[in-house]
C-alpha cells in the first residue's frame, strides 16, 4: 500500500506482491476525469464571496495547506463557474422580467412601463470581475 498527494487530495493504492494494483480510494469525488470536487469547491468559494486568488493562497501557504494552482483555478472558473453563473443570472433576469409583466415600476427615478413588450434589463458585465448590474 502506498499513499501519493497530488494538490489537495489523497490517492491510496492497495497493491498486491506482484506489484499490480488492486484497489485505489481517492479523498474527493472525482466530478470528471480530471476535475476533483474540492478543487470545485475551494475555486467556487473563491468567485462567489468575491475573494482575491492570490490572497487565498498565500493563506493557505501559510497554513501549509495544499491548494490548487492558478491555472487549475482559471480552468475551473472559465469551464465550469462562469457559465453557472451566468446562466443562473439570466434565469433570474427572466423570472423578475415575467413577475412584473403589466406592472409600473420606478427604475433609477425614470418610469418604466411594462406591458406586453417584454423590457429586458440591460446586463453589465465587467469580464475581468463578472459585476453584474440591474439598469
Amino acid at each position: 500500500m502506498y499513499y501519493k498527494l497530488v494538490n489537495v487530495l489523497y490517492f491510496i493504492t492497495k497493491e498486491c506482491t506482484k506489484k499490480h494494483e488492486a484497489h485505489r480510494w481517492c479523498s474527493q469525488p472525482v466530478l470528471n476525469r480530471r476535475l476533483h470536487g474540492g478543487d470545485l469547491q475551494i475555486s467556487s468559494a473563491i468567485l462567489t464571496s468575491g475573494n482575491n486568488f492570490a490572497k487565498c493562497a498565500l493563506f493557505a501557504k501559510f497554513l501549509k495547506l495544499y491548494f490548487p494552482s492558478t491555472s487549475k483555478f482559471t480552468a475551473i472558473q472559465r469551464k465550469y463557474l462562469v457559465p453557472t453563473i451566468s446562466t443562473f443570472w439570466k434565469e433570474q433576469q427572466r423570472d423578475i422580467i415575467e413577475n412584473l409583466q403589466g406592472e409600473s415600476i420606478i427604475a433609477l427615478g425614470l418610469f418604466i412601463s411594462i406591458k406586453f413588450t417584454c423590457i429586458f434589463f440591460k446586463v453589465l458585465h465587467i469580464y475581468m470581475y463578472r459585476v453584474y448590474s440591474e439598469i
